[in-house]
């Protein structure tokens, strides 16, 4: 499996998107402050080319919207996926597609410091060691 290219542009309209889900709290950054699109390429590769392509196109018409519509819409999607109404079905897979890609390419523990620890799970107080057996 390859990995993707993406565009300067498409990787401006994640860490937008990313942000909307993201926007740093509780002494974490937002998601556009930190290096989690340099991930993306790596982990978009792993899925369906279908669906990948579907979210990339969703990315950057979301991406590329003025201030702060990008995050009412991403609100709005995923308040519509917790509901009963007719076609909800497919915003709650938008909503899953979209936090799933950004929420796995933050906290993927990739972010390492000099020390070799997660910058992200030192400030949320974890410290995951693993090893082979």
């Amino acid at each position: 499996m390859s990995e993707l290219m993406l565009s300067a542009a498409e990787l401006r309209c994640w860490r937008n998107v990313g942000h909307a889900y993201l926007p740093g709290q509780g002494g974490l950054p937002s998601y556009r402050d930190t290096d989690a699109t340099d991930h993306l390429p790596a982990l978009l590769a792993a899925g369906d080319a279908d669906d990948i392509a579907s979210l990339r196109l969703v990315v950057r018409v979301l991406g590329s919207l003025p201030g702060p519509l990008p995050g009412w819409l991403v609100r709005t999607v995923a308040a519509v996926a917790h509901t009963r109404l007719p076609g909800s079905g497919l915003f709650r897979l938008l909503d899953m597609g979209l936090r799933g890609v950004i929420i796995s390419s933050y906290y993927n523990g990739l972010d390492r410091d000099a020390e070799g620890q997660s910058k992200r799970y030192r400030t949320m107080g974890i410290h995951i060691h693993c090893r082979p057996d």
